[in-house]
């Protein structure tokens, strides 16, 4: 890996789509690994079934072919090794935008419901368990409150918290604007200890994905980063105008909260269909 990382340092690759391309590979190789498959002899058609594999976890066609270019990256560099004569995912290529996958909102005390179950959450009894225990109740909190994505959290600071007035502040980013937001009632307390146990600038340490993809494997019931997201912006649509909700969620184009007016209607169908089924 150290070797492929050098290539990819002298290829000219940022730092961040370095990361991005390792990270890519691993996931790749831990794959190779539950398939009893050889990453050197991968052929066109292992490759195939990795990527089914991908759209099974929900993943859209422009994240996988991130992760395809990242694999084609590390057998270009094979062959530039003289370990292999051809490139398995050299013409690989999904087309088209994957369809945005609809779910039925959460109701408001189905989101407090899986919030309170990370602050209840047993962990291991040593100082280092709790201290990530408080730290994931923190993020699921701005997830589910403040509908924050992984890039919002990791660039958060510790000055971005307002506990006097009970506000968070939300720095812009390449796709989202800047925003203030009313933190939750009970957000509080958990911030309050979570605030105590660290000394940083930064408010969240580590690698933002990883973290996140940990939180989620602890929740039950088991449920997606994007239908907590999802399921808040479709609250905030029934209790305020779309203007307001635009802010909140920090979209920079109005046309962003189709997807989720989408949701409402898909959720209000299924009501229906529960409540009054068609014979």
């Amino acid at each position: 890996m150290k070797a492929f990382k050098t290539y990819l340092i002298k290829s000219k690759f940022t730092g961040a789509t370095i990361d991005d391309c390792l990270r890519n590979l691993n996931s790749f190789s831990s794959w190779c690994e539950d398939e009893k498959l050889n990453i050197i002899k991968i052929n066109y058609s292992d490759l195939l079934s990795y990527i089914k594999t991908l759209r099974k976890n929900d993943f859209s066609n422009n994240t996988i072919n991130q992760k395809i270019n990242s694999i084609r990256q590390f057998y270009k560099f094979k062959i530039q090794q003289g370990k292999i004569k051809t490139n398995p995912a050299l013409n690989l290529n999904l087309k088209g935008k994957t369809k945005k996958k609809l779910f039925t909102p959460l109701k408001d005390y189905e989101m407090d419901n899986i919030y309170q179950y990370m602050l209840d959450y047993d962990p291991q009894n040593n100082r280092k368990s709790l201290f990530v225990i408080k730290r994931d109740a923190v993020l699921l909190g701005f997830i589910i409150y403040q509908c924050l994505s992984n890039k919002d959290l990791a660039i958060l600071q510790t000055k971005d918290i307002n506990l006097k007035q009970g506000t968070i502040y939300i720095p812009a980013t390449k796709r989202s604007n800047e925003r203030i937001l009313q933190l939750n009632a009970n957000q509080i307390l958990p911030l309050i200890n979570y605030l105590n146990d660290i000394n940083e600038e930064q408010l969240f340490k580590g690698r933002m994905n990883d973290i996140i993809q940990a939180i989620f494997k602890k929740l039950k019931p088991k449920i997606s980063m994007q239908q907590l997201r999802s399921s808040r912006i479709a609250l905030w649509l029934k209790q305020h105008n779309i203007r307001q909700v635009q802010y909140y969620a920090g979209f920079k184009l109005l046309s962003s909260i189709e997807y989720y007016t989408e949701q409402q209607i898909d959720g209000l169908k299924k009501e229906v269909e529960k409540y009054f089924p068609l014979r």
